[in-house]
């Protein structure tokens, strides 16, 4: 089972959600907790990683389980340890890591914010309005 954090109940500020009062916030947050007591995984893109990393492992999730998406992750991790080295990434290379995941449509997506994120360097501007 694992731990996670007591929280204050942003509706009742009580710690303990599960003696919160039944107010839809409260219910829904303690099913939250309860839920992931039981059915939480651990990837290892819910890792601290950089934001960079964490946009195209969405592109890798997309239509797919996670745990098909584990081996695919850590082999691109050993491949293209920093954001740099993803700048000259070719199709065929991203077809060669995607192979397992089918969905082959993804390639050439994957492959242009492979691209644009090697160029920036992995930064990403978080402004809404500068995207």
């Amino acid at each position: 089972m694992i731990e996670f954090p007591k929280t204050t109940c942003l509706q009742c500020e009580r710690i303990d959600t599960k003696q919160a009062p039944l107010l839809q916030g409260c219910r829904i947050e303690s099913a939250l907790l309860e839920w992931a007591n039981i059915h939480y995984r651990i990837f290892p893109w819910r890792k601290k990683i950089p934001l960079w990393r964490g946009i195209l492992v969405e592109v890798l999730l997309q239509r797919t389980r996670a745990s098909q998406v584990v081996p695919v992750f850590e082999k691109m991790m050993q491949l293209y340890p920093n954001a740099a080295s993803m700048k000259h990434m070719t199709d065929r290379d991203s077809g060669d890591l995607l192979k397992s995941l089918g969905l082959n449509w993804r390639v050439p997506i994957f492959t242009r914010l492979a691209n644009e994120l090697g160029f920036r360097n992995g930064r990403v501007k978080r402004d809404p309005i500068e995207l």
